[in-house]
């Protein structure tokens, strides 16, 4: 016969914690980093969402490189009586549990010694989980650094919080919903909250055609932080004529992928003459412009030296 030896006084903790429906968020201040970050984790892998609410609003570091997390998470057996569950629906309630605990702290006029300055939505840090949070100070230290450099895309005035991510907006499907339902869930939350929310996208890709949805939700980024764009798609006038004062505002592009534009867009050559005038003008504006990957734009052609120009 064995006996089983008796949990631990921090196991016992862990476990009140992880199964608390009222936990305090003031109660997690007092936890050392090392034991949050691992609850944290437990909380997150176990999907107690209710306790995440909580726990984000204590978060005791600058950053939470939440992509990364989410990338750790692994598929469930399917239930016999539920069925299954797929990991981007549960991913999916994690960050809305996640973004409402914020919400709470973005609401309160003293945010207590709550730390996040930073929810990164990059596939970074991944150490930060792995490893522990040791292994995640120094680059957050090159990124404070580079900040006071002025950085391109982060304004002087400091948000309440800042989001850092890179952006892909690939085909619809026909209930109108982004491939990525976490993406939008993320910039519809952004949008609403401008005021105290910076999001920053250093690169954007775009695969879709529904370009007005694309615009609605581009106004959740800060533009002036688009280094890369990438834009593969068959747009026609109306769509390429809504795109341009989005353009504008790209003030710090460098890298300008531009493709997939088939004479079959367009029937006359007035309207290529005029496309090809307006954008030729527009990209000749940017001064931070190096990179311009130009394929099958066919009314682009003889107008290329006013670019370079």
């Amino acid at each position: 016969m064995t006996t089983q030896s008796p949990l631990t006084l921090y196991e016992l903790t862990k476990q009140s914690l992880l199964n608390s429906e009222t936990i305090a968020s003031t109660a997690l201040h007092d936890l050392p980093s090392m034991i949050f970050h691992e609850i944290f984790m437990e909380a997150f892998m176990g999907e107690h969402n209710e306790v995440l609410k909580v726990m984000v609003q204590a978060w005791p570091f600058p950053c939470l490189p939440l992509r990364t997390l989410m990338t750790l998470r692994k598929p469930k057996t399917p239930h016999p009586q539920f069925g299954e569950i797929t990991l981007q629906q549960r991913n999916l309630r994690t960050l809305q549990a996640l973004l409402d605990g914020i919400d709470i702290q973005l609401s309160q006029k003293v945010h207590h010694r709550w730390r996040l300055q930073v929810l990164d939505w990059r596939d970074v840090h991944r150490d930060f989980w792995t490893v522990g949070p040791r292994a995640m100070r120094a680059a957050y230290s090159e990124h404070s650094s580079s900040k006071e450099a002025g950085k391109p895309g982060l304004r002087k005035k400091k948000p309440t919080l800042t989001i850092f991510a890179h952006l892909c907006f690939e085909a619809w499907s026909r209930s109108c919903a982004l491939h990525d339902e976490l993406q939008l869930c993320l910039l519809k939350w952004a949008r609403k909250r401008k005021a105290s929310v910076h999001l920053s996208s250093e690169k954007v890709m775009i695969k879709s055609d529904a370009v007005f949805k694309i615009l609605k939700l581009l106004h959740a980024v800060q533009l002036d932080s688009i280094q890369e764009l990438d834009l593969s798609i068959d747009w026609g006038q109306e769509n390429m004529k809504a795109f341009v004062p989005l353009l504008r505002k790209m003030t710090k592009l460098h890298t300008f992928h531009f493709s997939s534009l088939s004479p079959e867009v367009y029937t006359s050559s007035g309207k290529n003459k005029w496309h090809s005038r307006i954008y030729a003008f527009h990209l000749g504006q940017m001064q931070s412009l190096r990179e311009l990957h130009i394929d099958h734009v066919f009314f682009l052609e003889g107008t290329l030296h006013k670019i370079f120009r």
